[in-house]
């Protein structure tokens, strides 16, 4: 009698032991479809502001409107510092091959921003200045900070790919296969990028 109790009892074990071990599988399945979800919704988002960001940039330093706004300087501050926060608040959460060039980015975009200011004050001085030569002084300054900005956009150009390049990588290839919502994902993403 003791016998049957005893294997009774091993199977009883057996099965909780399987049943535990599924139950174990399946949260570490969702665990990583919650990472996973994460992981594209910051990427989606980071994408996002990076591009916008670009066209914005590009406009500022070539001098041309924007399809959203007659004088893109007027919101070029707006859509650098939503960029520029989307790369800090999830600096943790982005691999290093995506942080490292996202965030050289934002140093390109800070030397923009801070040679456009110094370009509207050389503007200004200039329009005051009645001296030729103090206003040949004045437009060298203004020639060197085009060049400037230029370099800052032409980083920006050859970083983009990069980052876009990392990101790709990151969702489609280095993620350890993970069921229908993997797919159904990166389905979403491809979607987005084609459009872009």
């Amino acid at each position: 009698m003791h016998e049957i109790g005893f294997l009774l009892l091993g199977w009883l074990l057996a099965m909780f032991g399987r049943l535990w071990t599924e139950r174990i599988q399946q949260g570490v399945s969702f665990d990583h479809r919650l990472r996973l979800e994460k992981e594209y919704q910051i990427y989606a988002e980071l994408w996002d502001r990076l591009f916008e960001f670009r066209q914005i940039a590009d406009a500022v330093v070539n001098k041309r409107p924007h399809e959203a706004v007659e004088d893109p300087r007027q919101c070029f501050a707006a859509i650098f510092d939503a960029f520029q926060a989307v790369v800090r608040r999830n600096e943790p959460f982005i691999v290093a091959q995506v942080f490292g060039p996202a965030r050289h980015i934002v140093t390109q975009g800070r030397v923009i921003d801070a040679v456009y200011k110094r370009l509207q004050t050389l503007e200004e001085h200039r329009s005051r200045v009645k001296d030729d030569e103090a206003d040949e002084q004045a437009a060298g300054k203004m020639c060197a900070a085009d060049m400037e900005q230029e370099r800052a956009m032409w980083e920006i150009d050859r970083l983009f790919p990069e980052v876009r390049d990392a990101i790709r990588q990151r969702i489609m290839v280095e993620c350890p296969p993970c069921d229908a919502e993997r797919e159904s994902i990166i389905q979403k993403l491809r979607r987005k990028w084609s459009r872009k």
